[in-house]
């Protein structure tokens, strides 16, 4: 799957080594980059940090990992980033400006075709075609959308886009004409989540979508309907779980949900029985201040936590579902990081 604009980053089998992390430092302008280490833990490049040029925000690479993509929060723009994969060196391309206002939020479309764009103040979608280069042209206006998106997914399969709208206690669900890149809403879309869905996870097998609600301190889960793209509430869903839950991430087995507390700057677990229930797992841990977004190692291994205030990544192994600080904890980053990518 390709998503961000939230906070959760998946990535399912493979190994660590040959790897590269990038991690979006918003106030600093610049990316972090790292490379994993073949235990899972980052280790700096040495030319790391890059200077973007931009403050970006949320991010997506392209299916081959030849293309970076990034909101800009101080241009309201989004900027476009060629990548060497074997270095995983980053150099900076042409910046667009797409349409709407507000962009929060961008997802890639699983052929590498359609860039979405979520316009959060303008409430609306903006179409990008990519061409072979990574050049983005608009198609037609912005669609409008459900209010304040500030999260984007698209399953695996690239069949269904799901869209977090804030304002409206709600997800926007939509299919995609592969063709064109046009969007269409689903049948019973928009589907109710009530409380504030802030951002949203999607299962590695596409089978359920997770939505955190820090206004309610609830976790959602909803079951997708493989042959339609409908949400349907899951059983024992919403989880009360206390906090302000935000980022989130599901583990490659589809058992573990990992999100993180805004307010107490806690990661925790929920575990998922036969049934299907959600429950609450480990004894909460502790990172650093702001934790604002999570992703897996390509491995499934090792679990990273991006902490805002702190300007840290806290790094663990994961065994059976429950988190471990590896030895060196946190790794430093540039100011106000708020998103991370694997490749």
């Amino acid at each position: 799957m390709t998503a961000c604009g939230g906070g959760s980053s998946s990535n399912s089998g493979g190994t660590n080594g040959g790897h590269f992390a990038y991690v979006s430092d918003s106030s600093s302008g610049q990316f972090s980059i790292y490379s994993l280490n073949s235990d899972g833990s980052l280790k700096a490049e040495s030319y790391s940090p890059y200077g973007a040029g931009i403050n970006p925000r949320a991010m997506v690479l392209s299916p081959d990992g030849n293309h970076l993509f990034a909101i800009d929060t101080g241009g309201a723009r989004v900027a476009a980033f060629t990548r060497d994969a074997s270095t995983g060196a980053l150099t900076a391309g042409n910046v667009y400006v797409p349409g709407g206002v507000g962009p929060s939020a961008l997802v890639l479309d699983t052929a590498g075709k359609y860039l979405y764009v979520a316009n959060s103040v303008s409430n609306d979608i903006t179409t990008f075609s990519v061409d072979s280069s990574g050049n983005l042209t608009p198609v037609d206006s912005p669609m409008a959308s459900g209010s304040g998106i500030s999260s984007m997914v698209i399953t695996s399969s690239g069949d269904y886009i799901y869209a977090a709208a804030a304002n409206n206690g709600a997800i926007d669900a939509y299919q995609e004409n592969t063709s064109t890149g046009v969007l269409t809403p689903l049948p019973g879309s928009p589907f109710a989540a009530p409380g504030r869905p802030n951002t949203l996870a999607l299962s590695p097998d596409g089978t359920y979508l997770v939505a955190t609600d820090g206004q309610g301190g609830q976790v959602y889960r909803f079951l997708i309907d493989a042959n339609t793209g409908a949400l349907t509430a899951a059983p024992g869903s919403p989880l009360n779980v206390g906090g302000q839950p935000d980022a989130a991430v599901v583990d490659s087995s589809n058992k573990y949900i990992y999100w993180a507390d805004l307010e107490n700057a806690q990661i925790n677990v929920i575990t998922l029985d036969s049934s299907g229930n959600m429950t609450n797992g480990v004894t909460p841990i502790t990172v650093g201040y702001a934790p604002v977004y999570v992703a897996l190692s390509p491995s499934g291994g090792n679990l990273y936590v991006v902490n805002k205030t702190d300007s840290t990544v806290s790094q663990f192994t994961l065994s059976n579902g429950a988190p471990t600080e590896m030895t060196t904890a946190t790794v430093a980053t540039g100011s106000g990081p708020t998103s991370m990518l694997i490749k």
